[in-house]
């Protein structure tokens, strides 16, 4: 439906003493409707009317549900590294910014990377933090795999051999990089009741400007998306991640939320503290 149909639509639908029979939605009002700060925007979501519908119910009962949880914490007082949120988080084998400078009115903008394909291609991460403040560890990880027994979660034997190890990442394969009920039956019983308790997305902008930063130095002998390097990268990132400093940013996401009523401490990010914009004083 386009504007002037939507209009006259909308005129319709009013009550007969607001709508006006003789409404037509000239270009003239169309021009003067436009200037309330409404522009032509692409669509980035269709949803159905039953969506639209149902939302109100949903916030309801997504507040209800916090409510719950904080008066249960409050009146349990349970253990706060017992209270742990886990997050499924998608990315991209190379992480590369949808955005960046260009002169203004051009038509093609290009941007640099290792691999096209790794750019449309993922892993998946399973992070989990208590309210504590803690990252459990390891970090589960899935990676999408050729080899014929990859639904299983081995890889090949080969590829076993060979593969980056390290405590702190729990490494399992997939013919597809999305999880299913196997593989998520198989997090729980083998990784988070084996290790628990020890807007998640710092995680990712960790990994994106560390790779930026690959790129930046035009490091062609470390390849972004070669499975060895992205695992040490997430070890890395995950070694990082579990230092002090950091428990504060991940307690204020439970404060965020509204399931823990004391605020943490004013915290830096990982990529405030470990890629500052000033290195050098007096420069």
């Amino acid at each position: 439906m386009g504007r002037e149909g939507w209009a006259t639509h909308a005129n319709n639908s009013l009550p007969e003493s607001l709508s006006s029979q003789f409404f037509t939605a000239s270009k003239k009002f169309i021009t003067g409707w436009k200037k309330n700060k409404i522009v032509s925007r692409k669509i980035t979501k269709f949803v159905t009317p039953r969506i639209l519908q149902e939302q109100p119910d949903v916030k309801e009962k997504a507040l209800d549900f916090v409510l719950e949880v904080q008066e249960f914490l409050q009146d349990t007082k349970i253990d706060l590294e017992k209270v742990i949120n886990i997050d499924q988080m998608g990315i991209n084998l190379e992480v590369a910014t949808g955005r960046t400078l260009e002169i203004q009115g051009a038509n093609k903008v290009e941007r640099i990377v290792q691999a096209e394909n790794a750019v449309k291609h993922s892993l998946t991460i399973m992070p989990a933090v208590t309210a504590s403040g803690k990252i459990i560890s390891p970090l589960y990880v899935m990676l999408k795999e050729p080899h014929k027994d990859a639904y299983t979660g081995i890889f090949g034997s080969q590829v076993e051999k060979k593969m980056f190890k390290h405590e702190n990442i729990f490494v399992k394969a997939h013919s597809s990089a999305v999880m299913n009920k196997t593989r998520t039956k198989e997090y729980f019983q083998d990784l988070l009741f084996v290790h628990a308790p020890n807007d998640f997305l710092q995680f990712k902008h960790f990994l994106k400007k560390c790779q930026n930063r690959i790129r930046l130095e035009n490091l062609e002998e470390c390849s972004i998306a070669k499975r060895d390097n992205l695992l040490k990268l997430i070890s890395l990132a995950m070694h990082q991640f579990q230092a002090p400093v950091f428990k504060p940013m991940i307690q204020y996401a439970f404060f965020k939320c509204g399931y823990v009523l004391e605020r943490p401490p004013r915290f830096q990010t990982p990529s405030d503290l470990c890629f500052p914009t000033t290195q050098f004083e007096n420069c």
